[in-house]
């Protein structure tokens, strides 16, 4: 019986769903590492990094409800940079070069929500 007391907190902070700080901690990692390695002068890696980085900040391993929230618009700014790149190629018009970067302003736009949302306490 004390040993099903002793774990009694243990089952009940697994209860309570994840943490902020576990749920920004796994973004951190993977997109770190989704990231590492590539030339962002490079077209074909940006778009392989944007790619990868929307990947992890949609990943159903961040169950978190704020931090998911604020990841999953930022990983829809990063595909959307990724998907507009991937169209656009290496040469792109006064145009297009306008609206890269208004998507790159929502990307930074939203990866700063996301941020201020892991810094809160």
């Amino acid at each position: 019986m004390t040993s099903l007391v002793a774990l009694l907190p243990l089952s009940l902070a697994a209860c309570g769903g994840q943490s902020k700080q576990a749920a920004c901690q796994i973004i951190n990692d993977k997109a770190v590492k989704a990231i590492d390695g590539l030339d962002p002068s490079n077209t074909e890696d940006m778009v392989q990094g944007m790619s990868s980085v929307a990947t992890v900040l949609k990943s159903d391993e961040i169950t978190n409800s704020e931090v998911k929230a604020a990841a999953v618009a930022a990983g829809d700014s990063a595909q959307a940079l990724a998907d507009f790149a991937k169209t656009v190629g290496d040469e792109p018009s006064q145009e297009q070069m306008t609206e890269a970067m208004d998507l790159y302003t929502n990307l930074a736009t939203s990866m700063s929500s996301l941020e201020t949302v892991c810094n809160a306490r």
